[in-house]
């Protein structure tokens, strides 16, 4: 027997047509997922799953054709967890080009390319906070975290909002946009004391990353948390 509960919001009629199972596995041939459809059919004590068949892009392109306007929208592949007016992804490790103020300390070093590691972004409202990363792939939920090496961020890992653009819509749908305002907007200040773990100091570190092909996790500051935490938070 299946039970569901759905509020709508408004006075709609709904019927129970057809559910898609999602089925995740590993073996020696790597991570697989299959989708599977299946009719919902009257059983002896109401509705139940029928029979079970493959689910194709023809299906799926079928669904779309038959509601146009709520068609289906496929999830982000760094998108970690979402919810209303928030959402959380990472961003892989690779160059950046960060702005400084030309008449600040770091003058010399704006909009020079370096090299940056992974970051977690967390997009609340109108807020931003920033995590690093040391792992090269998707996090785990165990994953430690590291002060982000950027000015403008609190130990908290809250950003100075500043004179940052907020990107319109839900941040699930525009994370692309939250990476291109935060990397636009100049870095101002630094708000941490500790920033890296190079020897020589901040400015010293990105004169060094401008000719290094990845960030040395060793010079990573550990915020003494763990993915799983700061989701929850």
């Amino acid at each position: 027997m299946i039970e569901t509960h759905v509020s709508t919001g408004a006075d709609l009629s709904l019927q129970l047509e057809e559910a898609i199972l999602l089925y995740r596995g590993s073996g020696s041939g790597g991570a697989k997922t299959y989708l599977e459809a299946r009719r919902i059919v009257e059983g002896p004590n109401g509705p139940e799953y029928g029979a079970g068949r493959a689910v194709d892009a023809a299906f799926l392109a079928r669904v779309l054709r038959q509601d146009p306007v709520r068609a289906l929208s496929v999830v982000h592949r760094r998108l970690l967890a979402s919810g209303e007016r928030e959402a959380i992804w990472w961003s892989p490790a690779g160059p950046r080009t960060p702005f400084f103020s030309r008449t600040g300390p770091l003058a010399e070093h704006s909009l020079q390319t370096v090299a940056m590691p992974a970051l977690v972004f967390h997009a609340q409202k109108r807020r931003l906070r920033v995590r690093a990363l040391a792992c090269r792939g998707v996090p785990g939920a165990r994953a430690p975290l590291y002060h982000a090496p950027l000015w403008n961020v609190y130990t908290t890992g809250w950003l100075c909002m500043g004179s940052m653009p907020i990107p319109q819509g839900q941040p699930a749908d525009c994370i692309e946009a939250w990476e291109a305002a935060f990397w636009d907007t100049a870095f101002t200040t630094a708000h941490h004391a500790h920033l890296s773990r190079h020897p020589f100091g901040y400015a010293a570190m990105l004169t060094d990353l401008r000719t290094l092909p990845r960030f040395p996790a060793r010079w990573l500051v550990p915020a003494h948390e763990r993915l799983e935490s700061w989701l929850n938070r």
